[in-house]
C-alpha cells in the first residue's frame, strides 16, 4: 500500500508541474501595436505573447537596457534571449532580438519558447520579415492613434479621450506618431537598448498617409528613451478635409497598415 501511495503522490506531483507549464496560445505571438496574429514580425520590434501560465503574476522592470529575465521568466527567439518589458500570467511584452536572423533584410522564421523555472512552453514558429509596420493606439480597444501635437497633446477631437488633453492637428502642423516594426536602423543598436546616445534612423523611410494623402516625413527612427519604439515626425498635408476620424496609415513597399486607426485633423 505504501508503494502505491508513493506512486500516486509522484503522479500527482508530475501532473501539477505539467499544469504549471507555460502555454503559448495558437497565433499568440503578435505585433505589440496592431495585435495582428499570424502576421510577420520584424526584428527589433515589440511583440505581445499571449497564453496561459506564462508567469506566476504581473512583474516588470524599468531598467535600460531591458532585462532578459523577469520573475524567473525568460523568452527566446531561435535560442536568443529576448529583452522583456513585463510578464504576467496571460501576457508577456518582449522585444524581438535584432539578431534573430543572420540577415535582417531577408525573411525567415523564429522558434519562440517561454521558460519558467523547471519547465518551458512548446516551441511556436513565427514568420520574421524585414518590416512589419503598425501604428500604436491610445488603447487597444480604440481606433485613436497614439499621435501627439507639437504641444504634447493628443491629435484627437478636444475632450474625446479620457485622461488626455487633445485637439485636432491643422494642415501644415507637425505631429509625432508612435509606431512599431519599421525595421533596421542606422547606426545599428544593441537588443534591449534605447537610442539615447545617438540618433538612429530607419534604413527605409516609410510613406505616411493621412486620409490617403501622402504626408511629409521629416524623421523616422527610434525613440531615445523607450527600447524598440519607432517614432515618426509627420507634417499634415494639404488636401485633407476636416475630420475627427481621419485614417493614418504607414506604407512600406507593398505593405500598408489598416485604415481603421485615426487622428483628428482640420483643413483650416
Amino acid at each position: 500500500m505504501k508503494s502505491v501511495s508513493l506512486w500516486i503522490t509522484a503522479v500527482c506531483c508530475v501532473a501539477a508541474a505539467q499544469a504549471q507549464s507555460p502555454v503559448v496560445s495558437d497565433g499568440g505571438v503578435a505585433n505589440a501595436a496592431s495585435f495582428e496574429r499570424g502576421a510577420g514580425i520584424a526584428p527589433g520590434s515589440m511583440i505581445s505573447i499571449f497564453g496561459t501560465n506564462l508567469a506566476s503574476g504581473l512583474a516588470r522592470l524599468d531598467t535600460v537596457p531591458l532585462s532578459t529575465t523577469i520573475a524567473d521568466v525568460s523568452v527566446t527567439f531561435n535560442g536568443i534571449a529576448a529583452p522583456l518589458q513585463f510578464v504576467s500570467e496571460n501576457m508577456i511584452a518582449a522585444q524581438v532580438p535584432w539578431e534573430v536572423l543572420p540577415d535582417p533584410s531577408v525573411s525567415g522564421a523564429a522558434s519562440v519558447v517561454v521558460t519558467r523555472p523547471g519547465t518551458q512552453s512548446q516551441a511556436v514558429t513565427i514568420p520574421i520579415i524585414p518590416v512589419a509596420p503598425a501604428v500604436y493606439r491610445v488603447h487597444p480597444w480604440t481606433t485613436q492613434a497614439m499621435a501627439l501635437n507639437a504641444d504634447g497633446t493628443l491629435v484627437a477631437a478636444t475632450g474625446t479621450v479620457e485622461g488626455f488633453q487633445s485637439h485636432p492637428a491643422n494642415v501644415g502642423d507637425a505631429i509625432l506618431v508612435y509606431a512599431n516594426g519599421l525595421g533596421a536602423v542606422t547606426p545599428g543598436i544593441a537588443t534591449g537598448a534605447n537610442s539615447q546616445d545617438i540618433t538612429r534612423i530607419t534604413q527605409t523611410t516609410p510613406t505616411v498617409l493621412i486620409q490617403g494623402q501622402s504626408a511629409k516625413v521629416t524623421f523616422s527612427g527610434l525613440s531615445p528613451k523607450v527600447p524598440g519604439l519607432n517614432l515618426l515626425n509627420v507634417v499634415v498635408p494639404a488636401g485633407v478635409t476636416s475630420s475627427d476620424a481621419a485614417p493614418i496609415q504607414i506604407q512600406i513597399g507593398s505593405t500598408t497598415t489598416t485604415a481603421q486607426i485615426t487622428i483628428a485633423v482640420r483643413s483650416q
